[in-house]
């Protein structure tokens, strides 16, 4: 990103009918990717991680990270975990675990779409062993 677009402000300003015109659909679109990326720069960014790998669906994001030997694995969850809730609307579920495999099977769906359904199984597998080895996480 260049210097005098990263020191630019950001700015929107509508009126209902604007949207109207501009679009028939009420449906927040977000760029997944993006959000992603946004979430494991930021992971990175706080130093207690050597690596990390974020998959956002429209609804729930998985957090694999392989954090500092020094750092308390819950800490490291919860860091990982009340990062991405400060960069997420509010209806997002956040799942976060240190297992390796969990962060290859995010690493194989990076390129897949949301509409193939073998792939929503895999990522539903992925959360529900994420759920089995961890106590309910919320970081609100």
């Amino acid at each position: 990103m260049n210097e005098e677009r990263r020191a630019k402000l950001g700015y929107v300003r509508y009126t209902k009918e604007d949207l109207a015109v501009q679009d028939n659909n009420n449906e927040i679109n977000f760029d997944r990717e993006q959000l992603a990326d946004m979430i494991t720069r930021t992971i990175l960014q706080s130093g207690n991680f050597d690596e990390a790998a974020s998959l956002v669906t429209d609804k729930e994001v998985v957090i694999a990270f392989e954090k500092r030997d020094d750092l308390d694995a819950d800490l490291a969850a919860e860091i990982a975990g009340k990062t991405a809730r400060s960069l997420l609307p509010s209806f997002y579920k956040i799942y976060t675990t240190d297992e390796p495999n969990h962060m290859d099977v995010i690493h194989s769906l990076h390129r897949e779409q949301m509409n193939n359904k073998d792939d929503l199984q895999v990522i539903e597998r992925v959360i529900e062993e994420i759920k089995a080895d961890h106590a309910e996480q919320d970081w609100r």
